[in-house]
């Protein structure tokens, strides 16, 4: 087992050697620069950057960062408003999440069956614009917005983000040599986490900004929330456009497809 001491991107670049130590001390020492060179062995920087220079990856990489930016920005925008606007409990605010989580969950098997009969570019655009759609009406009704128009702009969003996310990844790694597809997956998973945390933290800022120093905490909240649509609303328009192009004639193009 490697020690806590261990980067996990190791201690070298891939095809080079790591060195070997011909010291030879006793006690904790030597066990220590054992273990970190055992550890420097099994553990060598892997990562091959050479997905980057594929467009169409990259372009794919965009399109669920983005996404993934947005889905993370609406979990804590939908029960926060849910709570501090509509003034809905605890069981009220699941019942508005809990459809398009249903939804979605169905979709995953669905989506990947839908890529094989009818190929990439019509469900990714779809759930790209179902996604969009669910935004888009998040923002627009946030002044006005009720349990049964919340549940239909959560499950018309689930549905896109579910049928679009797993079909453009398959078609995002498609773009990468056998050779590379792990690193690519690694670089996705990576960035999604890093864009979900991103799309949280700043739909929290827009709220708590909107909040500040404010007389009536509902109608502060209702006014930041619309707000924080409107970013999500423009962030999710990346997905729609840059899948549009991956699947269309010029990523197919560069991919030599």
């Amino acid at each position: 087992m490697c020690c806590g001491s261990c980067s996990p991107w190791g201690l070298r670049l891939r095809g080079q050697s790591a060195p070997t130590s011909t010291r030879t001390s006793s006690g904790g020492r030597a066990n220590s620069k054992g273990t970190r060179l055992a550890c420097a062995e099994r553990a060598p920087f892997a990562l091959a950057l050479s997905v980057f220079a594929e467009r169409g990856f990259v372009m794919g990489v965009v399109a669920i960062v983005c996404l993934q930016f947005v889905v993370l920005g609406l979990s804590f925008l939908i029960p926060n408003y849910a709570q501090l606007v509509m003034g809905a409990g605890e069981t009220e605010v699941g019942s508005i999440l809990l459809p398009g989580c249903v939804a979605g969950a169905c979709m995953v098997p669905l989506s990947g069956q839908t890529l094989d009969r009818v190929g990439p570019r019509r469900p990714i655009l779809i759930g790209a614009t179902c996604a969009l759609v669910g935004v888009v009406l998040f923002a627009a009704l946030s002044a006005h917005l009720e349990t049964p128009p919340a549940i239909c702009c959560y499950v018309c969003f689930a549905f896109g983000q579910s049928l679009m996310a797993g079909n453009s990844l398959t078609e995002s790694l498609s773009f990468l040599p056998t050779a590379t597809k792990a690193d690519g997956n690694a670089v996705v998973n990576t960035l999604q986490q890093l864009s979900g945390a991103i799309g949280t933290s700043a739909s929290s800022v827009i709220v708590a900004a909107a909040q500040l120093g404010a007389a009536d905490m509902a109608v502060a909240t209702m006014a930041g929330t619309r707000e924080a649509y409107l970013v999500l609303a423009v962030v999710a328009i990346a997905p729609f456009a840059a899948m549009a192009w991956v699947t269309g004639p010029s990523g197919a193009g560069a991919s030599g497809k």
